[in-house]
């Protein structure tokens, strides 16, 4: 149980980092297609 916790947190935050990226780039590609 608790080496599953462990193993858990490391998953959430790595998908964390993807997401705050990909909005990142989206953000990006949206302010390039304004200009």
């Amino acid at each position: 149980m608790i080496k599953e916790q462990k193993n858990i947190r490391p998953k959430l935050i790595f998908l964390y980092i993807i997401v705050v990226i990909i909005k990142a780039i989206i953000y990006k590609y949206i302010i390039i297609q304004h200009k």
